[in-house]
């Protein structure tokens, strides 16, 4: 029920910036500004100033849909819900609205964490150096080269790099105290000596200043600019994910590395290892263990000892299907065109065969079992020696077209290819390799010769 002194019809904008805010005081500027945000959104939704009485589940949910139909991000949308949620849910408690939400968080898809690689980073820092102009009181080379080997060392969030204060650096050790972290705790920082050395040049540029990293611009956006400037100065990519967080990532991951995910869980602040690991690129690191490297592996059965049992069962088939052709090619390990030819006929034909509804006419079905036959007893794949194979041909007496089909395979030729160097036409070679057509002896012998050097017998 709503309190008595409690008015419903006041607007959300309101409620937010003279009840609500006075009374979380701990909030930071940067999300005060995220909750003001997602009050524009939900109201620029609606189409009209909302009040605390407006607030349904439905417009919040309809809100999220159409920020993700805009092309917005579900990260976006899932913080733009919480704020508004969080602002619903005290108006509650504090009985200004008898409504309490409900409005579910889309779900989020967990991508692979991505870093820099060193190599990656070394043509970052080089990029750095060749920058133009000041930031501030201070060349800003020299700016951005601090930034990111400081942002390395440290794995710090921008907005807690940019906070660090002069008097919070001493000795090769950097402070960012609480209120600059996102966790609420104070952290102390060794720096390397190659960061220690690059920042004690920059300080040296400007003494005076209160922060390390002063950004005279006061809005982020030509901070991003200026570090997308960099990147494509690297010949690194640009996106909204490759920007000073991935920076972050870089340090998690190449920490992990050497010192454990627990090690970077307490170097980044956070507060469950499930985070951390959302920040370590696994594709970096040298000892993790991956599934496919220790599970035992079966034993394969050779495909020559497997394919005659496939080949005798699609032979007891009452009669083939276009399916039995198809899984006859992949046992004998021969193509679509090179089994038409075993089975003497057109690679067109064969298509026609296997893609039609029609059953096959007892002379197809005595062609192609006849090839699968001719191959059940026939070195397999793997085991195959043309030249074996032409010798076996020429021991023949007469050759027969199941011989001319061996030989053409053994050749690795196309059958109007060879119909041309034995003197035949292509129509007439597939007459004799379809049983239509009969070889004279003077084609045996001319066949034979031209196998005979091919076979390096003359």
């Amino acid at each position: 029920m709503i309190a008595p002194n409690r008015d419903p019809q006041i607007l959300l904008a309101d409620f937010f910036e003279r009840v609500y805010l006075p009374l979380h005081p701990a909030l930071r500027p940067g999300s005060v500004e995220q909750y003001r945000v997602a009050l524009r959104h939900l109201e620029r939704f609606a189409g009209q100033p909302l009040r605390i009485a407006d607030l349904a589940d439905d417009l919040v949910a309809g809100m999220m849909s159409a920020m993700l139909a805009k092309g917005l991000a579900r990260g976006t949308a899932n913080k733009t819900r919480a704020a508004l949620v969080a602002i619903w849910r005290y108006a509650y408690r504090k009985k200004w609205t008898d409504d309490r939400p409900d409005v579910d968080k889309l779900r989020m898809p967990k991508h692979v964490p991505e870093a820099w690689t060193m190599g990656e980073l070394e043509r970052l820092l080089a990029a750095c150096t060749t920058a133009r102009g000041n930031v501030g009181q201070t060349p800003a080379w020299l700016f951005w080269h601090a930034f990111v080997l400081v942002v390395y060392d440290t794995g710090l969030r921008r907005t807690a790099a940019l906070s660090i204060r002069m008097a919070d650096v001493r000795d090769g050790n950097v402070t960012v105290q609480a209120e600059f972290q996102k966790h609420g705790m104070a952290q102390t920082f060794r720096l390397s000596p190659q960061t220690a050395d690059v920042v004690r040049e920059f300080v040296a540029a400007d003494p005076d200043r209160e922060l390390l990293f002063p950004w005279p611009f006061g809005i982020m956006h030509p901070f991003t600019l200026a570090f997308r400037k960099l990147l494509k100065a690297a010949g690194l990519a640009a996106t909204r994910k490759d920007l000073i967080h991935k920076l972050r990532r870089t340090s998690a991951t190449h920490l992990a590395n050497v010192a454990g995910q627990s090690f970077v869980q307490a170097h980044l602040g956070h507060s469950h290892p499930s985070v951390t690991a959302g920040y370590i690129d696994p594709r970096q690191l040298s000892h993790s263990m991956r599934a496919a490297d220790l599970l035992p592996r079966p034993t394969p059965a050779p495909v020559a000892d497997a394919a005659p049992a496939i080949l005798r069962r699609i032979l007891e088939a009452e009669r083939l299907t276009p399916r039995d052709l198809f899984a006859a090619c992949a046992a004998m390990g021969v193509t679509k065109k090179e089994f038409a030819a075993l089975a003497g006929v057109s690679e067109r034909h064969f298509y026609e065969l296997a893609g039609s509804n029609e059953p096959m006419s007892d002379t197809m079905q005595a062609r192609f079992r006849g090839a699968i036959l001719s191959r059940i007893e026939a070195p397999m794949v793997g085991q195959f020696d043309p030249l074996a194979e032409l010798v076996a041909v020429l021991a023949e007496r007469t050759l027969e077209p199941e011989s001319i089909r061996r030989a053409i395979r053994a050749l690795g030729m196309k059958q109007k290819a060879f119909a041309a160097c034995v003197g035949f036409s292509e129509q007439y070679l597939c007459m004799v390799l379809g049983g239509n057509a009969k070889l004279t002896e003077r084609m045996q012998r001319g066949i034979r010769a031209f196998l005979e050097a091919k076979a390096g017998w003359v």
